[in-house]
């Protein structure tokens, strides 16, 4: 019977012969001879030795192909075989319908966490760059909100500055037209009073010529005086010489002479005077003229002044309305500065809401990214066989290895290869460093990360970090020589940098078999990363990491 139950059932009946074989030797121990029983002993064992055979091997070797299987030495797609046709056969055929439905969930599990990572990883970049920017647009806000509130202020101050100039140049407008108003009758004043002047000065004129006239006549008069006196005398003469008969014509000729005499002195006096008022008048006349001089003068200086105080009102009347119309615009501003100083900070609230949201998108998003890498570490646990998955794992662990194997060789060599005294090289944009130990194993890293490119396609790089992220060396691609332009040097010159950003040294300090992450790398790319820890010495020194492109673990499905 090749059964388990038919095996099972030969086993009762031999435990039942065994039994009442048993029986009989106690029953009858005198009877039997110690030879039989040997006999019915050695056929105990043989029975039992075909049970183990037929039953618990196959049992062993399912189970340990199945411990394989689950602690990772083989793959999911290996057929489990007991090498029994029996039941367990039976069983073999359904574990193994078994792990590939298993294996087929582990690989879409697997598919669908690496795509939901790659989303994580830029939704991450995303609230990163919008929670710098919701930062920015945090800070600007304030600015905003800061100058805004100035800006209030100072619009505040310059509508009551603008109302009060305002106030003061219509106040000044109005003493400027009654100044005007005055200035014109002042004006007006002025030319009545030219007017009279002028007519004052012609009659002074024709004062000064009838004084003239008469100071004229005086003289005619005083020679006439003169003549009449010597008329007298001649007279007085003569009637001398006529003696008696003369007598009388000589009285009326003395009494013509002392006539004549008194008419001069009058006449003398009239002249004097005359003579005085002659001049006075001449003064007068002249003082007229002067005086008429300095009225034209000023009348002129007034009707100048008038006419560019007139353009001075006009001008004030314009400025006014300018006051006015700036004093509207400002209040206007103001009322506008107030409203967008009420929009402004409520734009800083919801910027601060912003924020806050965004941080905790940040949060989710790196808890998302974390669920991700830690379903892909518990994946990773599994083989699914005939995965790129699979031959980058197994690519990663011999590299590890070999990383491994040349820095334990400097480790003892005597090299100092757990030095974290960092020196940064002289102007260097990103900053790269040396320590005791680069130059010692940078040649023999860099063939074996090169080595590593050339062994897959598809991957971008292959190196080892310490627990600080420090890379001694890279991959020669981007080991150039430094250019000088910062953005050249971030792709082409990454050897003996530290990469301490959240990834890199969450990887150079990980401590599980290995670990898987996405994220998005300082030259934009979103790249996977799959890193297994490195020993030296039985110390944690870092760890190695492969980098690809997401693309690949899809390829030629």
């Amino acid at each position: 019977m090749n059964s388990i139950s038919g095996k099972l059932t030969t086993v009762f009946v031999v435990l039942a012969l065994v039994q009442a074989i048993t029986v009989v030797l106690v029953g009858a121990a005198s009877a039997w001879s110690f030879a039989a029983a040997a006999g019915l002993a050695i056929s105990f064992m043989m029975a039992m030795a075909s049970l183990k055979k037929s039953l618990v091997r196959p049992i062993n070797l399912v189970g340990a192909q199945v411990s394989d299987i689950a602690e990772g030495r083989s793959n999911l797609a290996n057929q489990v075989d007991s090498k029994s046709g029996d039941e367990i056969g039976a069983i073999c055929k359904n574990l193994n319908v078994f792990f590939r439905d298993v294996r087929e969930l582990i690989v879409k599990a697997r598919e669908r966490s690496v795509r939901v990572a790659f989303a994580a990883a830029k939704m991450n970049h995303l609230v990163q760059t919008t929670a710098k920017n919701s930062q920015r647009q945090e800070e600007l806000s304030n600015q905003i909100f800061g100058l805004s509130d100035q800006v209030s202020r100072s619009v505040g101050e310059v509508s009551d500055n603008a109302q009060a100039i305002a106030v003061s140049t219509q106040h000044n407008l109005d003493v400027a037209q009654s100044t005007l108003q005055k200035m014109r009758e002042i004006n007006h004043s002025i030319e009545n009073v030219n007017d009279r002047i002028g007519k004052f000065h012609d009659t002074v004129q024709d004062l000064h010529e009838s004084s003239v006239k008469i100071n004229g006549i005086v003289a005619l008069i005083n020679e006439i005086s003169d003549q009449t006196n010597l008329l007298a005398l001649n007279a007085a003469i003569e009637a001398a010489r006529a003696g008696e008969v003369g007598r009388g014509f000589a009285v009326v000729a003395d009494e013509v002479r002392k006539l004549a005499e008194r008419v001069k002195s009058a006449t003398l006096v009239i002249a004097e005077n005359t003579q005085s008022m002659i001049v006075q008048v001449g003064d007068t006349s002249r003082e007229t003229g002067v005086i008429v001089s300095d009225v034209a003068l000023a009348r002129n200086a007034i009707a100048s002044s008038s006419v560019d105080f007139d353009a001075m009102v006009s001008d004030f009347v314009t400025t006014s309305q300018q006051l006015n119309a700036i004093s509207d615009a400002i209040r206007l501003l103001k009322d506008n500065n107030e409203t967008i100083h009420g929009q402004v900070a409520e734009i800083r609230g919801l910027g601060n809401q912003i924020s806050t949201q965004v941080a905790e998108s940040q949060g989710f998003s790196n808890g998302l990214r974390e669920s991700t890498e830690g379903m892909q570490g518990a994946l990773a646990r599994f083989r699914t066989g005939n995965s790129i998955f699979d031959v980058i794992q197994e690519l990663a662990m011999q590299f590890r290895d070999d990383a491994a194997a040349i820095l334990q060789g400097l480790a003892g060599r005597g090299v100092a290869v757990f030095d974290h005294n960092y020196r940064q090289i002289p102007n260097s944009n990103p900053k790269r460093f040396t320590t005791t130990y680069d130059s010692a194993c940078e040649a023999e890293l860099q063939r074996l990360y090169d080595a590593q490119l050339k062994g897959l396609n598809g991957l971008i790089y292959a190196l080892a970090v310490d627990i600080n992220g420090y890379a001694p060396t890279h991959n020669s691609a981007v080991s150039q020589p430094p250019s000088g332009d910062v953005d050249t040097d971030t792709r082409l010159c990454r050897n003996k940098r530290i990469f301490d950003d959240p990834v890199g040294i969450k990887l150079a300090r990980n401590t599980e078999p290995s670990l898987f992450q996405t994220y998005v790398r300082d030259t934009g790319e979103v790249l996977n990363d799959l890193s297994m820890p490195i020993y030296i010495g039985g110390k944690h020194w870092g760890a190695v990491r492969i980098g690809f492109k997401t693309e690949i673990l899809f390829e030629g499905q």
